[in-house]
C-alpha cells in the first residue's frame, strides 16, 4: 500500500466540479442530497487549501472537521441511499423541535410575527412530518460513522480537529494521515 498524498486528494476532488455538473438522478433523494453534500466537501476543500497556501494551516482546522463529516456522510449517502435520507431527515427534525423549544422560551421569539409566513410553515411542516425512527439513527453521530466503516482509528484524530491552535495544525496535519 502507498503512503496517501492528501495533497494529491484534494487536487483530484477539486478538478471534479465543472461548470453544469448536475445529479445524476434528479428525482432520487439520496442523489440530490449527496450532491449537495460533495458541493459542500468541495467547497471545504477549496477553503483549506487556501488557508494553507497562506501558511495559516491552524485556520483551517475547523474545515478539516467539517470536511471529514461531509465527505464520510457522503460515503454513506451513497452506500445506503434512501436509508441515509431517511436517517438525516429525522435529524432535522430533532434539530426543528430543539431551535422551536429554545425560541418559545421565558422571552421567546414569535415566529408568526418575526418571520415569513412560508417560512414558518415550512419550519412547522418539518415539525409535524410523521418520521419514524430508524436503526441507523446512531450513525449522526460521527464516530459512530467512522466505527461503522472500520474507521475507528481516525476518531482521535477528528477530535483534535476541535482545537484550533497553531501547535494542534502542525500536529494535526503531520499525524492525520498517519493512521
Amino acid at each position: 500500500m502507498t503512503t496517501p498524498d492528501p495533497g494529491a486528494g484534494l487536487e483530484r476532488l477539486d478538478a471534479l466540479v465543472i461548470p453544469g455538473l448536475r445529479p445524476a438522478d434528479a428525482g432520487s433523494r439520496a442523489a440530490v442530497v449527496g450532491w449537495g453534500m460533495m458541493l459542500t466537501v468541495v467547497h471545504q476543500v477549496r477553503g483549506v487549501r487556501v488557508l494553507h497556501a497562506a501558511c495559516q494551516c491552524h485556520a483551517a482546522l475547523p474545515l478539516l472537521r467539517s470536511l471529514t463529516e461531509y465527505a464520510m456522510g457522503t460515503i454513506w449517502v451513497a452506500d445506503a441511499g434512501e436509508a441515509a435520507v431517511d436517517v438525516l431527515n429525522n435529524r432535522l427534525q430533532h434539530s426543528h423541535g430543539r431551535l422551536a423549544r429554545d425560541m418559545g422560551g421565558p422571552g421567546g421569539i414569535d415566529l408568526e410575527t418575526t418571520f415569513p409566513a412560508s417560512l414558518v410553515t415550512r419550519f412547522r411542516s418539518v415539525l409535524d412530518a410523521a418520521l419514524s425512527s430508524h436503526p441507523d439513527d446512531r450513525l449522526t453521530h460521527f464516530s459512530s460513522l467512522l466505527e461503522e466503516y472500520g474507521l475507528g482509528k481516525m476518531v482521535p484524530v477528528y477530535e483534535r480537529y476541535g482545537r484550533n491552535t497553531p501547535e494542534t495544525g502542525r500536529a494535526t496535519t503531520r499525524t492525520a494521515f498517519d493512521l
